[in-house]
């Protein structure tokens, strides 16, 4: 059996490729995205930010709970797991490599940092988390980060690939490191389903047709019609048994999506600002990796999907 993790950067289209490459018959994904079990196998995250709660309910730190989720693959070719914070922790990476085995493999997104940065925004806007604008979300990072706040607040430091890539391709090789960009993700999903189940081993089965958004970021238009869909309610727990889980997802996606309005723009200042700043990560993206960045870190008006 082939193992594999899917990394990334938060906001680069992890959750949609999980579900892709999950909808082949030879693959299993974990069901517990984000369980992120080898960064804290010892114990479960302690972070202080408002709503990090959240993330540390989806952490799964105890062996036997990761032991029987995985176990669950049996019979498939190939089995992974999809947690986006361990191309951000290089110390991980060692630990990965022996929990892989000497076939593992590792898919990582990454996105243009500059809209990633407005998604990450985005994202907390629209969970009631961030309640500063842009710009100020930004100068408040590093206290954010001293006061002990999850990962996801750190909007610029998640965003600097080129300093994470190394541990990743020193552990691994580059020959078992595939780095894909959230633009082939959108613009293709077939082809990028197709070359991925290559490189897992697999007989590339691609379906047609857009990929789903599965997590956009956005302005909510009713929190309340948010709060249900995104947070524990007893309604569905009753439901959940009686209900199949794809149409269950189906219907969470669409209805999280018409609930969600665009965000203020960024100004343009700022915008470029940015643009500047991260020219040199997609510049060491492309000489690290062969990724294609020139689409990147341009001064157009970014969305927040």
């Amino acid at each position: 059996m082939g193992a594999f993790v899917l990394g990334g950067a938060a906001k680069s289209g992890t959750s949609t490729l999980a579900d892709l490459l999950g909808r082949h018959p030879d693959i299993h994904v974990c069901p517990r995205k984000e369980a992120h079990h080898h960064l804290f196998r010892s114990a479960p995250p302690t972070f202080r930010g408002p709503g990090d709660d959240t993330f540390a309910r989806m952490v799964v730190s105890d062996p036997q709970e990761w032991a029987d989720l995985m176990a669950a693959g049996a019979g498939h070719a190939v089995v992974g797991e999809a947690s986006v914070y361990y191309l951000y922790r290089p110390e991980v990476w060692p630990q990965l490599r022996e929990a892989l085995g000497p076939d593992g493999r590792v898919v990582l997104i990454l996105r243009d940092p500059v809209a990633r940065i407005v998604s990450a925004w985005g994202h907390l806007v629209r969970d009631g988390r961030e309640e500063l604008p842009i710009g100020e979300a930004l100068d408040a990072e590093a206290d954010r980060a001293a006061a002990g706040w999850e990962w996801c607040w750190r909007y610029r430091d998640v965003s600097r690939y080129d300093e994470q890539l190394p541990a990743v391709l020193d552990a691994f090789g580059p020959d078992r490191v595939f780095v894909a960009d959230f633009a082939e993700l959108r613009r293709d999903p077939a082809d990028l389903a197709s070359r991925l189940h290559r490189f897992l081993g697999v007989d590339p089965r691609p379906e047609g047709g857009p990929a789903p958004v599965v997590n956009p970021s956005g302005a909510v238009r009713s929190r309340a019609l948010h709060r249900f869909l995104t947070q524990p309610h007893p309604v569905k727990d009753v439901l959940r048994p009686f209900v199949p889980d794809r149409l269950v997802q189906a219907t969470y996606r669409r209805t999280l999506a018409r609930n969600l309005a665009p965000l203020p723009p960024v100004p343009d200042d700022l915008r470029a600002a940015l643009a500047d700043e991260f020219r040199q990560v997609a510049d060491g993206v492309a000489s690290r990796t062969g990724l294609d960045t020139t689409g990147w870190c341009r001064t157009e008006r970014v969305a927040a999907g």
